[in-house]
């Protein structure tokens, strides 16, 4: 076989280049460190290796989320455990206060104290983690979780959601707890009731109900488990009254109540006052819209906040047992509902016996009378020893400022005992006027002062202790017409017609005409009326000399009234007619078609109607909304003043009947009131006691998550280790052979050189 020279010389630089090859690829492993950089190097180990960092990479996102969920967790713990913290000085404050030897001043401080760590347990449940989101919300990390209502406590805005964190390929862990049952479902000490306002409540009034107190355990717990609606009736349809009227819901029907007594339908709402049915007191603030719905619903939980806003309640409520007292405003110094007469009003004075008794032993008596003045009862009062009274005055407002009353209508009405007649002007002002001239001249012998608004308000003082009371409001509308001289009458001329009342009464006008001249017209209609006798019957008027002759009918007061125009005759050509003019609150027609009449001619009649309207008077005291009363109804109403006492200390007070049937002295007495306070400390505290069982529980499901996630994390770097020890062993280059191998190769391809060297410079002509 021959070998040629071309043949060798590509042999060894073949050989060359594949040694080179193979110590650069050991040097690109000695500098990086692995043996396997790219698939082709070893495509099972390499493999194997992208299998591995995967595992890596995975394992060291669970450890992340284990980190995360510790630092959330932990988060939690504390505030519950700084929330445990506030609720035992609650209970600590509730044991403070129920000791007897506490006086108001003590009680003053427990109470700010008590508002002051509600403030903060507000923020402990509001708490947010370090990405800004709430801890107690549930799913709904972005909106605070408790909001603070209107009329006092929290609602819970959250949901019962827990949030979780994947640590590892099929294990999870809670990282949120839900304040839902946390701090809501908390099993309560007894049956007891949770207060909340329909979703479908108008935003524009912001009304709110109260948590509620219980008043009557016993009552409750016979009913339980009801639920009740307390629905608000639209002002219009209710005298101008804002009313509500509370249903029970299994049935629909209406609840008796113990605050205002008797059945709860359609009760005039006043904001704040007290409405208390089956043993549950509650509140509702704002000014409810028409429609607006609150319920009372039974329930065996009791929310933490909600514990501690009783709890702030009823020491609040005995701090506030002033040493100086008013008769209950819901019988004084407020505008009743419409009743057939005064002495059946809701706004009177029982008769009753007032007992004032020391701790002596000493006991005074006072009788008094039903419908007493305010002003007397005080005065008899202050006669006592150990006690000192006084009024303050009523104060009404009579609001004309929607009373509807055209021109010539009379508005009458009693105030006082003092009948009251005003004709309305041809202007709201003009009306205000005469209604002011009125109550000037007939109001200041009764003891009444007035200030006017010049917009139709009237308000009235009675300095001297006395009621205001006002009935029978009417406004008596008068039929009336203009009419107007037109064409056909010449001087000398003679004109007759006549006008005939509702009740028969008959007016002949006879008219000789100087010249067409409404001014003698009204001169001579005057006189004729006088001359009949029919003065306070018919009236005859002119706004403006030469202006149209208005004719008014005022013998009827029913509300019906008509004239009947008739039998209009000239003693000459016959042709002459008379314009005319509709006046305002009176229908013109023509007595034979029922159309419109724009002129009276002779042959035909013409009908004169006075428009039926239901005007209103609004009537208002210090301390209450407005009522209204109707016109030609039965409705009254009475603002009496205020009665207020001081009373010596060991001294108490108390009338034999109950303040909502008519007695002066609030019912709930410091004694009743202690014993009330007493009965709720005790629920408070078995509420607190369960507040913290829950809590407890809570904060130990915290620590059994918290003590795994701790051995996951050791877990999670036991095994990242142990995949890092096999990567190592897939990838990680062996140094000590790499660089032995390093010289090897060097070795080969130094020699290859040399021999490659060699060869190319041999020839034949060396061997010649």
């Amino acid at each position: 076989m021959r070998i040629s020279t071309s043949q060798a010389y590509t042999s060894g630089l073949d050989r060359m280049q594949d040694v080179q090859s193979a110590l650069n690829e050991l040097q690109a492993q000695v500098n990086t460190g692995f043996k396997i950089s790219k698939p082709s190097d070893d495509p099972i180990a390499y493999s194997q290796a992208l299998k591995l960092k995967e595992e890596i990479a995975l394992n060291e996102q669970f450890t992340r989320n284990t980190e995360g969920a510790i630092s959330r967790n932990q988060l939690a713990e504390s505030m519950i455990d700084a929330t445990v913290t506030s609720v035992q000085r609650l209970r600590d404050l509730a044991v403070q206060a129920s000791s007897d030897t506490l006086n108001t001043s003590d009680r003053q401080d427990i109470a700010a104290e008590v508002r002051i760590v509600q403030e903060g347990l507000s923020s402990l449940l509001n708490a947010r983690d370090a990405g800004g989101e709430f801890l107690f919300g549930g799913f709904q990390g972005r909106d605070a979780p408790f909001v603070e209502r209107p009329g006092g406590g929290y609602d819970y805005r959250g949901d019962d959601g827990q949030r979780r964190a994947q640590i590892g390929g099929t294990t999870f862990v809670d990282i949120s707890d839900s304040g839902k049952d946390l701090f809501v479902d908390i099993p309560a000490a007894n049956n007891t009731v949770v207060t909340r306002a329909s979703r479908n409540n108008s935003p524009t009034g912001e009304a709110s109900i109260s948590v509620g107190q219980i008043t009557d355990q016993q009552a409750l717990d016979e009913i339980y488990p009801e639920k009740y609606a307390i629905t608000f009736g639209d002002p219009d349809e209710n005298q101008n009254r804002r009313t509500y009227t509370v249903t029970r819901l299994s049935d629909g029907d209406i609840v008796n109540g113990t605050i205002p007594a008797g059945g709860l339908a359609d009760v005039t709402y006043i904001t704040g006052e007290p409405i208390e049915f089956n043993g549950v007191q509650v509140a509702i603030g704002g000014e409810p819209q028409a429609g607006d719905t609150f319920f009372v619903e039974s329930t065996n939980n009791q929310s933490l906040m909600t514990t501690v806003e009783r709890f702030s309640l009823a020491i609040e409520g005995l701090v506030k047992q002033p040493a100086e007292r008013e008769a209950i405003p819901s019988l004084v110094g407020r505008a009743s509902p419409p009743r057939p007469t005064l002495t059946s009003a809701g706004n009177y004075v029982a008769a009753q016996n007032l007992t004032l008794t020391g701790n002596d032993g000493s006991v005074q008596n006072l009788a008094v009378a039903a419908n007493a003045q305010i002003g007397d009862v005080a005065a008899n009062l202050d006669a006592l020893n150990g006690v000192e009274a006084k009024f303050i005055p009523a104060e009404a407002t009579l609001d004309f400022s929607t009373t509807a009353a055209d021109e010539t209508d009379v508005i009458q009405f009693r105030l006082n005992e003092l009948d009251i007649a005003v004709t309305a002007g041809a202007t709201a002002a003009d009306t205000y006027t005469a209604i002011d001239a009125a109550l000037g001249a007939a109001l200041p012998a009764n003891g009444v002062s007035y200030t006017n608004d010049g917009a139709g308000r009237f308000k009235l003082t009675q300095a001297n202790g006395d009621d205001i009371a006002i009935e029978s409001f009417q406004v008596i509308d008068h039929p009336s017409v203009k009419l107007g001289i037109q064409g056909g009458l010449t001087a000398g001329e003679n004109l007759e017609f006549n006008l005939t009342g509702t009740n028969g009464e008959s007016l002949d006008i006879n008219y000789t005409a100087a010249g067409a001249d409404n001014d003698e017209l009204l001169t001579q209609a005057q006189a004729q009326i006088t001359a009949a006798g029919l003065n306070g019957v018919f009236e005859a008027t002119q706004t403006n000399p030469g202006e149209a002759v208005r004719f008014v009918y005022t013998g009827d007061t029913n509300g019906n009234s008509n004239i009947l125009l008739s039998g209009l005759t000239d003693n000459a050509s016959n042709n002459v007619s008379l314009a005319i003019t509709e006046t305002s609150g009176s229908d013109v027609t023509n007595a034979a078609t029922n159309g419109a009449a724009t002129t009276f001619q002779p042959g035909i009649d013409v009908q004169v109607t006075a428009q039926e309207g239901r005007s209103s008077l609004g009537f208002g005291g210090a301390l209450g909304t407005p009522v209204t009363l109707r016109d030609g109804g039965n409705d009254s109403s009475l603002v009496a003043a205020q009665l207020s006492y001081t009373l010596n200390e060991n001294f108490t007070l108390q009338s034999d009947v109950k303040d909502d049937e008519g007695g002066l002295i609030p019912s709930d007495d410091s004694s009743r009131q202690e014993a009330s306070f007493s009965d709720l400390i005790s629920t408070s505290l078995a509420n607190i006691d369960n507040l913290i069982d829950n809590l407890s529980d809570g904060r130990s499901k915290i620590g059994a998550r918290l003590n795994m996630l701790d051995t996951t994390i050791s877990l999670n770097a036991a095994f990242n280790q142990e995949l890092d020890g096999f990567l190592s062993d897939i990838q990680d280059l062996d140094y000590a052979a790499a660089l032995t191998e390093v010289q090897y190769k060097t070795f080969i391809l130094q020699a290859s050189q040399n021999t490659f060297v060699k060869i190319t410079g041999l020839t034949l002509f060396n061997y010649l």
